[in-house]
């Protein structure tokens, strides 16, 4: 990537990010709007499950991230390729190129 490019992909990701925080907040208070909930207890159980959700997330990580492996991320590996002629080890010793 180059260093021009960089300030322009901050940008472009800080205001998808910002409109996103914008229809979020839109859609709570349209969500307010329907339910008995008020927007203190509302807001508290956001916080709550958010923090719940992302402590699930960071012990998944370690887990795949633990010797051994596992979970779901230890899954998402591509596999390794079939060796090749030029990749697999060769029972001959192989003579050196010439100068």
């Amino acid at each position: 990537m180059q260093h021009t490019a960089l300030p322009w992909r901050i940008a472009g990701l800080t205001l998808i990010a910002m409109l996103a925080f914008a229809g979020n907040s839109l859609l709570c208070r349209q969500a307010l709007r329907h339910t008995p909930i008020d927007a203190a207890s509302f807001t508290s159980l956001r916080l709550v499950s958010g923090a719940l959700v992302l402590v699930l997330l960071v012990a998944l990580r370690a887990r795949a991230a633990a010797p051994g492996g596992g979970g779901a991320a230890g899954h998402a590996r591509a596999p390794r390729p079939p060796p090749t002629a030029a990749t697999a080890p060769s029972a001959a010793p192989r003579a050196p190129p010439p100068h």
